[in-house]
């Protein structure tokens, strides 16, 4: 079966670990001969491609708003592809693009769920949102849960005293690790008022990654940092944190905790039990079911009190054994042999259908 995997991959820190992941691991399985990659494959509508595979739909015009002519220009190759019987699948990564809800967002969305003959669901809520949302564009396609694969390709050597040593923490220090990029000044806030309510008798808050932009001449972007800056209990390493890097933050946190208002899902789940850590999360999404299925605590994102709570309740859980049991989670579930194995199952499952269909 030749596929197209209509997304960038590679090592590049500008380039998302889950799609890298992936594509080696179907390359693995299907080999290099069967297996393309890139967005401008998209482009290319040609016979003989079984499986046409998108990512985030953004992604197709640069991951910006698209205009009148980009929404016409992608429906034309959608139309392309279907045509040549291609199968279109898509994986539900966000229920819009990251802080936007735009009517030509919600119409590039309709359109490509509208092609789709299958959607890949990162958890179940994912399923129950997308019939919400577009009930008559979905309707017809077939629906598969597929985890979020594992941060192996992350994994480096070291403890998590050499971690802690190596960023200038002290070693009794019970750490609250936020990583990756903060979208919503939103998050920020709650991070740093729930952080405050836990009152962990030696805790300490690191947020590593990027945060909303804001020009150094405007007074925002003092307001937004300044717990940061006075307070020797929080810590910010603000930027883009190379991936050679990350690991060293995750092994210096007791808990990782996600401080999303909005979001579906997160692969900090997968990298925090990827490094047998406790995860805190909010109680949305994919989110929420994943951290209450595997027993991780979860908080109401509207809510620095129960945010600090869940801190508490994680760092309790990091000294009995919860780190390990979400190892070994990851390993069972999230492997990325298993998940790219599902991913051709489903492949598979949608061709079948739609010789059956012709029959």
């Amino acid at each position: 079966m030749n596929v197209v995997l209509a997304v960038e991959c590679g090592e590049s820190d500008r380039v998302n670990p889950y799609t890298t992941q992936l594509h080696s691991a179907l390359v693995a399985r299907l080999g290099s001969s069967q297996l393309v990659h890139g967005v401008q494959q998209f482009w290319s509508a040609r016979q003989g491609i079984g499986v046409l595979h998108l990512q985030w739909p953004e992604a197709l015009v640069g991951l910006r708003e698209p205009g009148t002519s980009d929404l016409e220009r992608i429906a034309g190759s959608l139309q392309a592809w279907k045509r040549e019987g291609t199968r279109i699948v898509v994986t539900i990564h966000n229920a819009h693009p990251h802080g936007v809800d735009s009517e030509y967002y919600r119409e590039l969305y309709r359109m490509v769920y509208e092609a789709a003959d299958g959607f890949v669901h990162l958890g179940d809520a994912s399923i129950k949102f997308l019939f919400a949302r577009f009930p008559e564009a979905v309707s017809g396609a077939a629906h598969r849960v597929i985890p979020h694969g594992d941060y192996s390709c992350l994994q480096g050597e070291g403890s998590a005293q050499e971690a802690k040593q190596s960023l200038g923490i002290p070693a009794g220090a019970q750490v609250v690790a936020s990583i990756g990029r903060i979208r919503d000044v939103r998050e920020l806030r709650l991070l740093s008022r729930g952080f405050d309510l836990a009152k962990l008798k030696q805790g300490l808050l690191l947020v590593a990654g990027r945060l909303p932009s804001s020009s150094r001449k405007q007074l925002g972007y003092y307001q937004l940092r300044w717990p940061y800056f006075v307070s020797r209990r929080k810590r910010l390493s603000e930027g883009l944190i190379p991936a050679g890097e990350i690991q060293k933050y995750v092994r210096a946190a007791d808990v990782l905790a996600i401080p999303r208002i909005d979001n579906m899902n997160s692969g900090n789940i997968a990298l925090g039990f990827t490094f047998a850590r406790v995860v805190v999360g909010p109680d949305i999404g994919v989110i929420g079911e994943q951290l209450r299925l595997t027993g991780n605590p979860v908080f109401d994102p509207a809510s620095p009190e129960s945010f600090g709570e869940a801190l508490v309740k994680g760092m309790e859980q990091a000294g009995k054994g919860q780190g390990d049991r979400n190892l070994k989670w990851a390993e069972e579930h999230m492997s990325w042999t298993r998940v790219a194995d599902m991913h051709l199952d489903f492949y598979q499952d949608l061709t079948e259908r739609a010789a059956a269909r012709c029959q």
